[in-house]
């Protein structure tokens, strides 16, 4: 038998404690005697007996539980028959969720390493591997050094270490064998993905190609191993398939409802709506979700100031919002209108005009909920196209929270997990550390502390019941 905490069996100096406080009980000497004259002439003679200390059931029970609680704090051990010993494997995952694709070759080379052990696997999330999952403790998803971390902590008791990981790591060496995680290097697996618009860029490892249907290749550029590919949606629906992944589909998403009114009637309005809606998922229907200068849940609203004599004043604005995000300011006629705008106590000052270092006023407001834009006059009419066009995308994106040009025409279908970039780049290399299971001289274990607490807890309960 191994007592894995011994210090701890100095708890049943308890017990000696206990024994003290029993034996050391005083009563009234005791005699029986007929008067009260005879009991006091006797109570001080030598023969007078004390009273014994008894030992009742009660206390008996309280002995018990303190000696098993002692017992249980040393925490005893006994060496399994079969002498085995226990190495603890850690598996870095390459998938990013469900099957791991080579969980049965590391469960081989686990075994090949330490062909007379017993193996206990530790992992982020479960492999689909029976044999391996047997035998799974899950560790909290995190970065490869927080999981290690927490590796180490609960595997304190293993006789030897074995870590599969998709790039060498000294300091993972010092704690036990580190092996490569894969056999041969990774090509083509896909880490990154994302949609702007009619276009899908997709980040993969190596220079192999993953397999796409409903896009066709716009161009691919390659640097320090990493290939990103931008493709153009041809389908409603796109379709890709690559390494060690299961099929990435994304169909089209549903379109944003615009419907334009009011003084927005232009030539130039209409032009730039009509661009709007072709190189974006915006499409124009009655009643909208936005309104360009009619009424809609989300509005841009034209030609609300009042007539102002904005002789020799200047604008200032807010560089940092979202509305003048690569706006170039000098391509608008801000002041050539003649109006501006009374803000109202909860409303934010986006563009504003002083004069003679006093505020005039306002050119564009957003209200406090975010729902509306006012502009004191139209700044889409007479500015170059390039400049209206742009200053409309970041108006639609203040008010959406996601500019038109860049919202995707496209969703993942059933959400998307993706390999990170480790394990897109995991490859082979040399072993590092060392796994030597016969000399650590740890044999697997079968704690006793369990039973010995439970067995406490009976004893404490029985002498709760007797008190009752």
């Amino acid at each position: 038998m191994t007592w894995l905490e011994l210090p701890a069996l100095g708890l049943l100096l308890s017990l000696a404690v206990l024994a003290w406080l029993v034996f050391m009980q005083r009563g009234a000497r005791r005699v029986e005697v007929g008067t009260l004259f005879i009991w006091r002439k006797l109570a001080a003679r030598p023969d007078a007996r004390r009273r014994q200390a008894r030992m009742e059931p009660l206390l008996w029970l309280c002995a018990g539980a303190l000696a098993f609680g002692a017992l249980a704090a040393a925490r005893p051990a006994l060496a399994q028959p079969d002498g085995a010993f226990i190495v603890a494997v850690y598996m870095e995952r390459l998938a990013a969720d469900g099957v791991e694709p080579d969980a049965a070759d590391v469960l081989a080379r686990a075994r090949e390493a330490a062909p007379e052990a017993q193996l206990r696997f530790y992992a982020a999330t479960p492999t689909g591997h029976s044999e391996i999952d047997e035998t799974l403790t899950l560790l909290a998803p995190g970065t490869i050094a927080e999981e290690l971390a927490q590796f180490r902590a609960r595997s304190s008791q293993a006789s030897a270490r074995l870590m599969f990981l998709c790039a060498a790591d000294s300091n993972a060496a010092s704690a036990g064998l580190v092996l490569p995680r894969v056999t041969a290097r990774q090509d083509g697996v896909i880490f990154g993905l994302s949609v702007q618009g009619r276009r899908v860029f997709v980040r993969s490892s190596g220079f192999g190609a993953p397999e796409i249907k409903g896009a066709a290749l716009r161009g691919a550029r390659s640097s320090n191993g990493e290939t990103l590919r931008e493709y153009e949606a041809t389908a409603a629906e796109i379709e890709i398939t690559a390494h060690h992944l299961p099929p990435i589909r994304l169909k089209q998403a549903s379109g944003v409802r615009i419907e334009a009114g009011g003084r927005w009637k232009s030539d130039a309005h209409r032009a730039l709506l009509a661009a709007l809606l072709a190189n974006s998922n915006y499409r124009q229907s009655a009643p909208g979700d936005i309104g360009l200068d009619v009424g809609a849940p989300l509005r841009i609203e034209l030609w609300r100031g009042s007539a102002t004599d904005l002789a020799e004043a200047s604008v200032s604005f807010d560089s940092q919002h979202p509305l003048f995000a690569q706006l170039p300011l000098s391509a608008f006629d801000w002041l050539g209108d003649g109006l501006v705008l009374a803000p109202a106590a909860n409303e934010r000052v986006l563009l504003s005009v002083t004069r003679d270092g006093q505020a005039a006023g306002a050119l564009a407001l957003l209200s406090a909920d975010g729902k509306s834009l006012r502009f004191a006059g139209d700044p889409f009419a007479r500015a170059p196209v390039a400049a209206a066009a742009l200053l409309l995308d970041n108006a639609l994106g203040v008010l959406k929270g996601e500019r038109p040009s860049e919202a995707a025409f496209y969703a993942v279908v059933g959400g998307l997990k993706l390999p990170s970039e480790r394990a897109a780049f995991a490859a082979p290399f040399e072993p590092e550390g060392s796994l030597d299971v016969s000399s650590s001289g740890a044999a697997a274990l079968e704690e006793l502390a369990p039973w010995l607490a439970l067995a406490g807890a009976l004893l404490a309960l029985g002498a709760a019941w007797l008190t009752r």
